[in-house]
């Protein structure tokens, strides 16, 4: 009669934690990495050495230990730049200078290489859409609680020939940075 108690116990315990993991907004997977609502064709997080880095936890170090130092940012010092993975590169912006040790990563960002257009993607409902503005270019920011936002330009760009509804950037942040 013990095992079958036992038993239920497990199933009770393991249902919990489904449904807990299927309302949650954001919920760590066995092996610490974020699970994130990624789109089809852009499901950027699980392929690569970057999956292993959580943004608001993993330090400025450990990416450097992870992925290398990275090309150098002329303009800004607590940004480490990647090749990438197929067309995008990868952009980690850090919360204080790489040299610092106190350094942590805010965001893990993919940005295309080219124009890609995004007219045609059907947004899950679970997206929120805030405009922003900025001096030279404008977009939505398509945000989710898990940390994921897409921006999608709504004007053209002075460089790289962007037009409204071109990709400007896949962002993985930390999900209690991300607006709500």
């Amino acid at each position: 009669m013990s095992g079958f108690v036992l038993g239920k116990f497990i199933i009770v315990v393991f249902s919990f934690l489904l449904f807990s993991c299927s309302v949650q907004e954001s919920c760590e997977s066995t092996k610490g990495q974020i699970k994130y609502p990624e789109l089809k064709g852009f499901e950027f997080y699980g392929k690569g050495e970057w999956s292993k880095i959580v943004p608001g936890k993993t330090s400025a170090n450990s990416v450097i230990d992870l992925m290398g130092k990275g090309e150098e940012s002329e303009h800004v010092n607590s940004l480490l730049i990647y090749k990438g993975y197929q067309d995008y590169k990868i952009y980690i912006y850090l919360t204080k200078p790489v040299n610092n040790e106190n350094s942590i990563v805010e965001s893990v960002d993919f940005i295309p290489n080219g124009k890609v257009p995004m007219g045609q993607i059907k947004w899950l409902a679970n997206f929120k859409i805030v405009p922003v503005r900025a001096a030279c270019a404008a977009w939505k920011e398509y945000t989710d609680k898990s940390g994921l936002v897409y921006e999608v330009y709504t004007t053209s760009t002075r460089y790289g020939g962007h037009v409204p509804g071109d990709l400007n950037r896949v962002s993985y942040r930390e999900s209690a940075k991300v607006t709500k």
